[in-house]
């Protein structure tokens, strides 16, 4: 069996390829299962087929708590950093793919796949999805629920939304009312999150329960980078309910790094009244933020909303001893009631704190 190494730890190579009509062994691209395998085995690489969103291997509503290190990667392209460390026949197959990412989809509104003893997992070049159902429920649940975590979670050339409902391609022109843009990512504890090259399209629209994308109780370690996060304006609103809820505590993280984030706006019809939010982080000891940018894009509708107003902080930063925001911009000309601010700094500058050595807010409009 090939195999692949990824830390310090070597996993077995399945290969999955959803477009095939019938399954193989998985043991080579040639004889790739069609679907995810019934018994999935602790230090599992799964190598999947970049297909079109109609071919996706589905994932089961299980909780598998002998699961610790497990990979779901997308075929690399030439240009990831992944791909070098494929074995040859990885590199050479499936060559002439031009589909971006393969497909992980969820078949049930409440279904989640569990991993609550994780410690290492990496899900790259891959779209998550739902097939066609309700978000009640996240997607990928990792809830260890001892502090300090165990497991490092790396998220890197994904995107994360509904299959048929691309926010995030302007020529998508529908206004959204269905419940399907949120509830992907749950993590209790962490030792490490990193989210890298991420298209996140996330909405709070017929219905606000499990309302973020991500959501990340606490990780030590905490690296988001190059994150573009699309967003219908909701129809429905509530506390805590973020794309990016990164940290919902104050235990004190050693790192927090968030660069180049973008989120892109988009009127949805007369029901869209309420301005989505970006991000939400407390409790750092050092926390950069650097080129936050937030803009308004093309209208899902020619229907606009009588009113438009911000119900929470759009950024909220918390609790921080060291922050450095370096480039953060914010273009709303819509909003006409501003409830709350687009970026909060609560207890990051005063209050029982020791100061920390940096306190940096510049290039900022």
């Amino acid at each position: 069996m090939a195999t692949i190494t990824y830390g310090d730890m070597e996993f077995n190579i399945i290969y999955v390829d959803p477009s095939k009509s019938s399954s193989g062994t998985g043991a080579t691209p040639a004889t790739a299962y069609n679907s995810l395998p019934a018994n999935i085995a602790d230090g599992t690489a799964f190598i999947i087929r970049r297909t079109a969103e109609t071919s996706a291997a589905s994932l089961p509503s299980s909780t598998l708590t002998g699961i610790r290190n497990i990979l779901f990667v997308g075929r690399p392209l030439p240009a990831d950093e992944l791909y070098g460390f494929m074995p040859a026949e990885a590199q050479t197959a499936w060559g002439s793919d031009t589909a971006a990412y393969a497909n992980l989809k969820m078949n049930t509104s409440g279904g989640s796949f569990q991993l609550p003893n994780a410690q290492r997992f990496l899900l790259h070049r891959v779209y998550l999805f739902r097939g066609g159902f309700d978000a009640t429920q996240y997607i990928l649940k990792f809830n260890y629920t001892s502090s300090p975590g165990i497991g490092c979670f790396a998220f890197e050339h994904c995107k994360f939304g509904e299959k048929g409902i691309d926010v995030d391609q302007s020529s998508y022109a529908t206004a959204l009312t269905t419940n399907r843009l949120k509830a992907y990512v749950y993590i209790q504890y962490a030792r490490m999150l990193a989210i890298r090259d991420c298209i996140i399209n996330h909405a709070l629209t017929g219905s606000s329960s499990n309302p973020c994308g991500f959501y990340c109780c606490f990780a030590d370690v905490l690296d988001v980078e190059d994150v573009h996060v699309y967003s219908p304006m909701w129809t429905d609103y509530t506390s805590s309910a973020y794309p990016l809820y990164l940290s919902g505590t104050t235990q004190k993280g050693v790192e927090c790094q968030i660069r180049n984030v973008t989120q892109t706006i988009r009127m949805n019809g007369s029901s869209g009244t309420h301005v989505p939010t970006l991000f939400y982080v407390q409790g750092y000891i050092s926390c950069e933020i650097k080129d936050i940018a937030i803009a308004m894009s093309k209208a899902l509708s020619t229907t606009n909303p009588t009113s438009l107003a911000t119900e929470y902080p759009v950024c909220y930063l918390s609790n921080i001893y060291e922050l450095s925001i370096d480039g953060f911009s914010a273009s709303i000309p819509s909003l006409w009631y501003a409830k709350e601010p687009i970026l909060e700094l609560n207890r990051c500058y005063t209050g029982n704190y020791v100061p920390g050595v940096v306190k940096t807010l510049k290039n900022e409009s």
